[in-house]
């Protein structure tokens, strides 16, 4: 995935997007470029997948909402102790860069697909 190269692996990437979508990138928010871009993306982490579910249900980009209702979303999903502190800590995401990886994890998603069909 060589368009994820200030990212180790997928998970970081998909963490560090989350981590922006929950707490804006630089004084933005991406939750909406977020939300609209990773509608059909399939997380590789499940928990990550519940997070943006969950995130997307909220309906809202705002970190003070988000850090209040997500515990309690989860919980009622029956994931009562997972740590959310990571999607809460501050950052140095500028939003272009947060944008640029999504839209590198949603090509990466489209080129797996891709090559599965092929392998067919």
């Amino acid at each position: 995935m060589k368009r994820l190269e200030w990212c180790a692996t997928k998970a970081e990437a998909e963490r560090t997007v989350l981590r922006a979508m929950c707490v804006g990138a630089l004084g933005r928010t991406v939750w909406r470029e977020g939300v609209a871009l990773l509608a059909d993306y399939r997380f590789a982490d499940n928990v990550h997948q519940l997070i943006f579910d969950t995130v997307r249900e909220i309906h809202t980009g705002d970190p003070l909402i988000l850090r209040e209702l997500l515990p309690a979303r989860l919980n009622n999903k029956g994931f009562p102790d997972l740590d959310l502190d990571t999607y809460f800590q501050p950052h140095t995401f500028p939003a272009n860069q947060t944008i640029a990886l999504i839209r590198a994890l949603c090509a990466g998603s489209t080129d797996e697909k891709r090559s599965k069909s092929a392998a067919r």
